[in-house]
């Protein structure tokens, strides 16, 4: 059986809500967590309690669920389907420009990223 120890990661807490519990009593609870995004491989959920007195009583404070397998999210893909520049500037001067960007993928793109603008000299290749 796994100890548990190697913590990668919390997923939150949950408060007694000032509820007594007598001796000898239980509860159970149920929680719908988010794992972290860029994880793969096999993990264990672990659960620890803890409250007054219990630095008395350390060794039967957590448990460890059994394995759980994580794969990696499905990858969102963006492209950038369509730009909007005009055929005519002056140098100096500012431009309106517009871009439409789409999500390919399969998975949802979440968090931030960034849309880079660049000029290019036609027949100049861009690097990457």
């Amino acid at each position: 059986m796994p100890a548990g120890n190697n913590i990668i990661a919390s997923l939150g807490e949950r408060g007694s809500q000032g509820r007594a519990l007598a001796v000898g009593g239980s509860y159970s609870r149920t929680a719908q967590v988010t794992l972290p995004n860029g994880l793969t491989g096999t993990f264990f959920v672990v659960v620890r309690t803890g409250g007054p007195f219990e630095f008395i009583y350390t060794t039967n404070n957590s448990a460890v669920s059994g394995a759980v397998a994580v794969t990696l999210t499905v990858a969102p893909d963006l492209t950038v389907d369509d730009i909007m520049a005009p055929t005519t500037a002056l140098a100096g001067q500012k431009i309106d420009i517009a871009w439409m960007i789409r999500n390919a993928g399969a998975g949802d793109a979440a968090g931030t990223w960034t849309d880079s603008i660049f000029l290019r000299q036609a027949g100049i290749l861009m690097r990457r």
